[in-house]
C-alpha cells in the first residue's frame, strides 16, 4: 500500500498520526462455490508522526493445498471506513507458471506488484525451486493492432512465437531493461510457461508522450480524420483543438480530457496483457461505455452488463479468457451485430462533448 492512500488520524495523547487497515481474505475453491477452504483476518497499524509519503510492505503466509482456488482479498481502511475487494486466481499446480516469481527492484528492494517495467530499471528475479539457478530468457518486439468495434467480426492476429532474440538469466543476478518489448523468463525451453515483463511505454500504464494521447483517439474518430491529425505539424496542438471543438470551451474541454484519459490509464492498469490495457477488448469497452454496472465472473470468462440484471434492455458483453503462455490477463469479446447502435451512439457523444456512461 502507499500512504497516501490512506488517512492518518492524530491521536492528542502523544501527537502521532496513525492509519489502520483491517486485512481480511477468503480462499474459495472456484468463482460460482460458496465452499470456504480458508479465512483468517488481521489489523495492521502504521504511525507516520511526520506524515511523509511511502510504501507500506509487508506478507502474510497462506498455507494452501496443491488446485486451482480464488482468493478474495478484503482490504478496509479503518478510519475511514471504506471497503475494498480483490480477486487473484491462484494456481497450486502449475510449478511454472508466473505465480512461482517473485521480482524485486533491485535498487528499492521493493516487490513489483505489476508487469510492467521502465526502460533501464534494475530487477532482481527469485523462483520458488531452489533447484533451479538459471532461466531461458526470450525477448519480442512486438506491435498489436487495436481492435476493431465490438460489432466487427475480424481474424485474429496469430501471434509468432519466434523470439526476436535469446539469452540466459542466473535466478538473483541483476536483469537490466534495456529496451521496449517484452521479456520471457522460463524454467524449461519445453514449454512457454514461465515469467513475463512488459515494456510498453517510458511511464506506463501511465500517459506522458504526445502518442500516448493521440492513439487511444483512434476508438472515436473516423479513419480519415484520425489519419488528418496524425500527420499535423503540431500533434499536441490538433489534440486539444479537437478537444475543444467538441466540447465548445476550454473548461469543458478539461473536464473531457481527464475523463477519457484516466479511462485509458485505469484500462493500462487493469486489462493490459501483451498489449496495452486500452488496445484490449475490455479496455475499449471501458473506455468508450464506462464502468459496468455488474461484472460477473467465472474461471474462463467474464460478464459486464451495463444496466439492470435480467433487464432485456441491459447491455451485455460477454469476454472469453484465452490460454496465453505470457499473461494471465487476456480476454476476447464475443463480438455481436447487436452492439453497433450503442457503440456509434456512445461514440457519438464523445465526439459532442460529454462523456459516456451507460
Amino acid at each position: 500500500m502507499h500512504s497516501e492512500e490512506l488517512l492518518y488520524v492524530r491521536n492528542p495523547s502523544n501527537n502521532t498520526f496513525t492509519a489502520r487497515v483491517g486485512l481480511s481474505y477468503k480462499l474459495f475453491t472456484s468463482y460460482q462455490s460458496n465452499e470456504l477452504v480458508d479465512s483468517a483476518a488481521v489489523v495492521l497499524r502504521d504511525e507516520n508522526p511526520k506524515q511523509v509519503e511511502k510504501y507500506i510492505q509487508g506478507k502474510l503466509d497462506i498455507k494452501i493445498p496443491r488446485g486451482k482456488f480464488i482468493l478474495k482479498l478484503s482490504t478496509t481502511d479503518l478510519n475511514k471506513n471504506r471497503l475494498e475487494h480483490n480477486f487473484l486466481e491462484v494456481d497450486k499446480i502449475d510449478q511454472m507458471s508466473d505465480q512461482n516469481f517473485l521480482v524485486r527492484d533491485a535498487e528499492t528492494k521493493r516487490v513489483l506488484y505489476t508487469a510492467f517495467v521502465s526502460i533501464g530499471q534494475k530487477l532482481v528475479i527469485e523462483y520458488n525451486k531452489k533447484s533451479i539457478d538459471q532461466l531461458q530468457g526470450s525477448y519480442y518486439d512486438r506491435i498489436f493492432q487495436m481492435p476493431p468495434p465490438p460489432f466487427a467480426s475480424y481474424n485474429q492476429q496469430s501471434f509468432d512465437y519466434t523470439s526476436d532474440s535469446s539469452f540466459v538469466y542466473t535466478i538473483g543476478e541483476t536483469f537490466e531493461v534495456p529496451r521496449s518489448g517484452f521479456y520471457h523468463f522460463s524454467p524449461s525451453t519445453q514449454r512457454k510457461a514461465g515469467l513475463s515483463l512488459f515494456q510498453f511505454t517510458e511511464l506506463f500504464p501511465y500517459l506522458k508522450t504526445i502518442e500516448d494521447l493521440l492513439y487511444p483517439m483512434r476508438f472515436i474518430m473516423s479513419r480519415k480524420d484520425f489519419e488528418f491529425l496524425y500527420k499535423a505539424g503540431n500533434q499536441r496542438a490538433s489534440v486539444e483543438t479537437f478537444w475543444t471543438e467538441a466540447s465548445g470551451n476550454r473548461t469543458k474541454a478539461r473536464s473531457l480530457i481527464e475523463q477519457y484519459y484516466s479511462r485509458v490509464e485505469n484500462a493500462n492498469y487493469h486489462f493490459s496483457s501483451h498489449l496495452e490495457g486500452w488496445k484490449t477488448d475490455r479496455g475499449m469497452i471501458y473506455l468508450i461505455f464506462g464502468q459496468p454496472n455488474i461484472i460477473y465472473r467465472t474461471g474462463g470468462s467474464e460478464t459486464w452488463i451495463y444496466g439492470v440484471k435480467s433487464n432485456q434492455l441491459s447491455l451485455n458483453f460477454v469476454f472469453v479468457k484465452l490460454i496465453n503462455p505470457f499473461t494471465d490477463n487476456h480476454f476476447v469479446l464475443n463480438r455481436s451485430p447487436i452492439y453497433k447502435n450503442p457503440w456509434y451512439r456512445a461514440v457519438d457523444e464523445w465526439r459532442a462533448g460529454r462523456a459516456y456512461n451507460l
